[in-house]
């Protein structure tokens, strides 16, 4: 065993094991654990700031959430730009009618990595994009999007490049990944229902205008497994959380709860795309 933990903290990346499964085959041990790994789904606050005032459990009030809504359609597309449906919620952005990756509002679509533009079969820290390695005191070690010496060279970006923004690569024009603040106006501002589309739970999510949006409770991809799909929505936004540069900032909801909160860039999580 300790020779695979050399081997896996060799300083080069293409020294090290490029997978988990490659990993697991190392030690010998890949059919007997990769069946068994799950991810623990626990409900999480979000990263506090020193000063800050500890918010609220999101939503507020019981006008803004409503768990076990009947199954309305949502609103036809406002409009179609690059190919790919919009709609006009009322808010500072158009937003697509259907995930990155999917053709009809309660498909799951593609789940990915932060700042990463292709699905895959394994998802790590091993097989990371930006991933280099991790320190003897647990550090990670990160190539981009480094806001702290601990995790690599600091490079103080705290949004998705273009390039490294998969809803602008896949759709192209305009189309983008959302903000945090993008997501957080479409949380606070907009009527969520839990209910079901043509038998994929999520929320039926409704604009100051009356328009509305359906997102499907898609799971998340974890090591080679999709887990908690039909009961838990994570939903990317283009935002690093900046006080933990190994996370970004995703909205994470099921029925009755919702919040945004931050998760490791690794894991692989829906991305719904907006455009102004």
């Amino acid at each position: 065993i300790w020779k695979v933990i050399d081997k896996a903290m060799q300083p080069r990346r293409k020294d090290r094991p490029q997978s988990m499964s490659e990993f697991l085959n190392l030690l010998g041990v890949a059919d007997a654990v990769q069946p068994a790994i799950q991810r623990v789904v626990v409900p999480e606050q979000p990263v506090i700031k020193e000063g800050d005032e500890a918010p609220e459990p999101w939503p507020a009030d019981e006008e803004t959430i409503v768990d076990g809504a009947p199954s309305p359609s949502p609103s036809p597309a406002s409009g179609t730009l690059y190919s790919h449906d919009y709609v006009d919620l009322g808010l500072s952005v158009k937003w697509g009618t259907c995930n990155v990756g999917a053709s009809k509002p309660e498909e799951y679509g593609d789940l990915f990595a932060w700042g990463e533009i292709k699905p895959k079969e394994d998802y790590s820290w091993l097989s990371y994009r930006f991933y280099e390695e991790t320190s003897f005191l647990g550090a990670v070690k990160l190539s981009k999007y480094v806001t702290k010496r601990k995790n690599g060279n600091v490079d103080d970006k705290t949004e998705l490049a273009p390039d490294d923004d998969v809803a602008h690569v896949r759709l192209g024009g305009k189309w983008r990944m959302p903000t945090a603040a993008e997501w957080d106006e479409l949380r606070t501002k907009c009527k969520w229902e839990w209910t079901t589309l043509n038998e994929v739970n999520g929320y039926k999510v409704t604009g100051p205008n009356g328009n509305s949006i359906f997102l499907p409770a898609a799971g998340d991809r974890y090591a080679m497994g999709l887990i908690n799909a039909g009961s838990y929505g994570y939903y990317w936004s283009s935002s690093l959380q900046s006080d933990l540069p190994d996370q970004a900032l995703i909205v994470y909801f099921y029925s009755g709860y919702s919040r945004l909160r931050s998760d490791c860039r690794y894991i692989g999580f829906s991305v719904r795309p907006v455009i102004e």
